[in-house]
């Protein structure tokens, strides 16, 4: 079953170098595949604890794909490379990923 990809949350500590990374690899994702429909937001845990918690973060960078229902289909914890974020995301796109994260936030 092929998913989409309609919003993505990037979690991470505001003073944190693996997070700018983490962003920019993102954004150069999104610019990439021409992704322009998909929204893109930065939430610092440092500034942002509700939020943090209520997606339960326990890793930074945290990167979170959301569906039109807001419901997790995937979370990368960690930094990954441009081609690392391009696979996972081609296989959710195609439905090949697992859906154990699959919910929405708590709270």
């Amino acid at each position: 079953m092929r998913q989409t990809i309609d919003k993505i949350l990037l979690f991470t500590l505001s003073a944190c170098p693996m997070g700018r990374s983490m962003k920019t690899v993102l954004e150069e994702w999104l610019a990439s595949e021409n992704e322009y429909g998909i929204t893109f937001d930065v939430i610092y845990v440092d500034v942002d604890p509700e939020t943090t918690n209520r997606y339960r973060i326990k890793v930074n960078p945290t990167t979170i794909f959301l569906d039109g229902d807001s419901m997790e289909l995937y979370r990368i914890e960690g930094f990954k490379e441009i081609e690392d974020v391009r696979r996972l995301t081609n296989q959710l796109k195609k439905g090949l990923l697992s859906k154990k994260f699959r919910r929405k936030p708590t709270g």
